[in-house]
């Protein structure tokens, strides 16, 4: 039995951890968005309470906080699509592709297949950190109008 490449093992890793924090990127951007869209009154967040409540928020697993973002804001067909795919990708390789049967670790065309595989959940989940920045980007300026009145 050979062992995988090295090479394609780091590069794996490297893409894994692209994986990781673009989703924690995605947590952290929709957590500050719900805190912000949940302040009902016109007077802006004190840094106190808006900690408080982002850190309930951000308890939340990715796709529970998405499921709660769609809740206070409109999104096209093809977002939530786009949405979804980033999420079970991400879920995927955070949760199961060492595991997975389909790639074997030891050898380089298992350790290049799961590559392929982190690949392309790369390519799934950047389009929906864009979405997600877009819409919490929005969400955040109406905060900042309410500082800057």
């Amino acid at each position: 039995m050979e062992i995988g490449n090295s090479e394609i093992l780091r590069e794996l890793h490297l893409h894994v951890g692209f994986v990781v924090q673009a989703s924690q990127y995605m947590e952290m951007m929709i957590s500050g968005s719900l805190t912000t869209l949940s302040n009902k009154s016109d007077q802006v967040l004190s840094n106190d309470i808006f900690n408080e409540k982002y850190e309930a928020f951000s308890k939340n697993t990715l796709g529970r906080l998405c499921g709660l973002l769609k809740e206070k804001l409109d999104f096209t067909e093809d977002q939530l699509s786009i949405i979804k795919v980033a999420v079970a990708d991400r879920n995927y390789i955070i949760h199961s592709i060492l595991t997975d049967q389909n790639y074997d670790f030891l050898t380089e065309q298992g350790c290049s297949l799961a590559l392929d595989r982190v690949q392309l959940a790369m390519e799934n989940i950047n389009p929906a950190v864009d979405i997600l920045d877009a819409i919490v980007k929005k969400s955040f300026k109406g905060e900042r109008d309410k500082v800057n009145s």
